[in-house]
């Protein structure tokens, strides 16, 4: 039984990696929460926040295609390699450097895992 529509994931996705991209852009170190940002650091979380918004989009164009189309299915995976690999490194972020953002950010993360998972699975 899946949590949300196909649709609506790929909706709630667009919502929660838009604002990532958009704090990001707008105030870099609260990407990275509890550490100083050096130049080369900034330039880093300013080019993530570039790619999470280009992701956003992506996943916004998404749900708008129909729920058998290839593309779509296509998406899914992507967007599951990519919480998957974020949920790992959001969960070592969380035991080196507890924060509340960093903590809501892996809740977040974890929940599209498994949303993308049963999506891709189920298709």
């Amino acid at each position: 039984m899946s949590i949300v529509s196909a649709s609506e994931l790929f909706i709630y996705n667009t919502l929660f990696e838009g604002l990532a991209a958009i704090l990001g852009l707008v105030r870099p170190s609260f990407l990275f929460t509890g550490s100083e940002l050096s130049s080369s650091g900034r330039e880093a979380a300013t080019w993530w926040s570039c790619a999470a918004l280009v992701l956003a989009v992506n996943t916004a164009l998404g749900a708008h295609i129909p729920d058998d189309d290839e593309g779509k299915k296509v998406i899914g995976k992507g967007m599951l390699i990519y919480h998957t690999l974020l949920t790992f490194f959001m969960i070592i972020r969380v035991i080196t450097r507890f924060s509340f953002f960093n903590f809501i950010t892996l809740i977040g993360h974890s929940f599209f895992f498994y949303s993308f998972y049963e999506y891709v699975m189920t298709r």
